[in-house]
C-alpha cells in the first residue's frame, strides 16, 4: 500500500523529472534472484518501509538496499542512487569508497510547511532531467535548506 501511495505521489508531484522516466516507473521489480525492488526510477532505487523506527527495519533495510543496488550495478554497468523512506523519513545513499553514504532530508529543519524544499531535494536525487541550468531561485531554495 505504501508503495503505490510513493508512486502515486512521484507521478503528481510538481517535480521537473522526465515524463518517460515518470512513465516507466516499476513497481517490484525483479532482480532475477527472487528478490524485487520496490520503486525503480529513472537511475534512482527506492526501498519502501513501513516504519523505519522499529527495531532493526533501517539497518535491514540498509543492508538490503546495498545488495540490490550492487547487482543492478554488475549488470547495467551504471551509476545508481539509492532512495529508502516510509513516506515520512526520507535518506539517500551514495556509495563512496565503498562504502555507503547518507545523504538524507533534515526534517527538523524544514518541517512540513516547507514542502517546495522538500520537493527540491527529492527531485535532485531523483534527477532524471540532464543539461539543466540552475536559476538562482533554485539555488536560493537548496541554500536556505
Amino acid at each position: 500500500m505504501i508503495q503505490a501511495d510513493l508512486r502515486q505521489f512521484l507521478l503528481t508531484a510538481p517535480l521537473n523529472l522526465e515524463i518517460e522516466d515518470l512513465n516507466e516507473m516499476v513497481l517490484e521489480s525483479p532482480l532475477g534472484d527472487r528478490r524485487r525492488i520496490d520503486i525503480e526510477i529513472g537511475a534512482t532505487v527506492i526501498e519502501v518501509k513501513k516504519d523505519l523506527k522499529k527495531g532493526k527495519v533501517r539497518s535491514d533495510a540498509i543492508e538490503q538496499l546495498y545488495g540490490y543496488v550492487e547487482k543492478r550495478i554488475r549488470a547495467n554497468c551504471t551509476a545508481v542512487r539509492r532512495l529508502l523512506t516510509d513516506g515520512a523519513i526520507w535518506e539517500c545513499y551514495h556509495t563512496r569508497g565503498g562504502k555507503l553514504e547518507l545523504r538524507n532530508f533534515d526534517h527538523d529543519r524544514a518541517p512540513r510547511a516547507k514542502l517546495d524544499i522538500f520537493l527540491v531535494w527529492l527531485e535532485g536525487v531523483l534527477a532524471t532531467t540532464t543539461s539543466v541550468i540552475p536559476t538562482s531561485s533554485e539555488i536560493e531554495v537548496v541554500s536556505a535548506h
